[in-house]
């Protein structure tokens, strides 16, 4: 990357996040390498992250070297800004114990007083993530529509869910004189009334299924390892740390196999069409589902599955009242 010489590895990402357009540039650059920065030229909504191998006092350092020196002087020269506080844990322990910080986080101007820097817990490696949180502000933002929740039928209680129906659901709660639409909304209030105290909702982030009680064990030990490491600095302690981090990436590892397989093994190719293509499209890297049939009633075009049997509902509860027709077309 840059001039002939520079043997940094970088990678440009375009990201947009509530309608804003965020340019992030990830970089790694090996120890002894003299970096040139003159391809970094924006001046907005951009961020500079990642292990550069830059020593200065400035983030903690009791030495300077050639890659210090050049972002001391690209932060000179340029609108970016260094993130850095001196209170937050090094983010490199060496095989000997010492604690460094090799891992920089800059920002553009405009983002600075927006971004906080914080150092994520041991991953099982050398050196501890940088996580970067910039808050967007309100006048930057766009309408954001949450996403729905879904029903977990899979740990449906559907023994409370009969029972509860069969509670509610009764002749004397229907009145059959009504028009059907009106009969039809009653069984569906009812219906759905009984869904939300017998089968749970939600949608959970980061999900992981191989996920076991075992892996937090082994996880919190290697946490606590190298929690010591960082506190004694003796190589005897960081070794005990990375033993505890390999068997952990081992167990790890066999669990996400031993799920995977279950998975394979489990699947029903009938009744789960649609798990079956989501899964085989993100394994070839397109998860995009083909079209559904859309539905056109009253000059509206109808697409998603509610919608479509709403309008079938309403269609043949109206076939029989007179001149309360609804014209349905492919």
């Amino acid at each position: 990357m840059g001039v002939d010489g520079d043997k940094s590895e970088v990678v440009h990402l375009d990201v947009w996040k509530c309608g804003v357009h965020f340019k992030i540039l990830a970089i790694y650059s090996p120890p002894g390498n003299d970096p040139d920065f003159s391809y970094v030229n924006h001046s907005k909504h951009s961020m500079f992250i990642g292990d550069f191998n830059a020593h200065s006092p400035v983030w903690g350092y009791s030495d300077t070297n050639k890659a210090g020196r050049r972002v001391q002087d690209f932060l000179s020269s340029s609108n970016f800004e260094l993130i850095f506080n001196k209170r937050d844990p090094h983010t490199y322990l060496h095989y000997n114990g010492r604690s460094t910080t090799p891992d920089l986080l800059m920002v553009t101007a405009d983002l600075h007083s927006f971004t906080k820097r914080s150092i994520m817990k041991d991953p099982g490696s050398g050196h501890r993530q940088v996580l970067a949180e910039i808050m967007i502000p309100k006048a930057e933002q766009r309408p954001f529509t949450p996403s729905k929740t879904s029903w977990n039928f899979k740990k449906a209680n559907w023994p409370l869910y009969t029972r509860l129906v069969e509670q509610e659901l009764t002749q004397d709660k229907l009145d059959f004189a009504l028009n059907p639409s009106k009969i039809y909304n009653t069984i569906k209030d009812i219906l759905i009334s009984c869904a939300k105290k017998s089968i749970p909702r939600g949608r959970q982030k980061k999900y992981r299924s191989f996920w076991t009680d075992e892996l937090t064990s082994l996880k919190d030990r290697r946490d606590r390892l190298r929690r010591k490491a960082e506190l004694t600095s003796r190589p005897s302690d960081v070794q005990a740390w990375r033993k505890q981090s390999a068997y952990f990436r081992k167990k790890l590892t066999e669990s996400k196999r031993s799920s995977y397989n279950d998975f394979i093994s489990n699947i029903n190719y009938q009744s789960d069409s649609k798990k079956v293509f989501k899964f085989v499209g993100n394994l070839m890297n397109d998860p995009v589902a083909p079209p559904k049939q859309s539905f056109m009633v009253d000059d509206k075009k109808l697409s998603s599955d509610s919608s479509v049997a709403s309008a079938f509902v309403q269609y043949f509860c109206g076939a029989g009242c007179k001149g309360n027709y609804a014209k349905v077309s492919l």
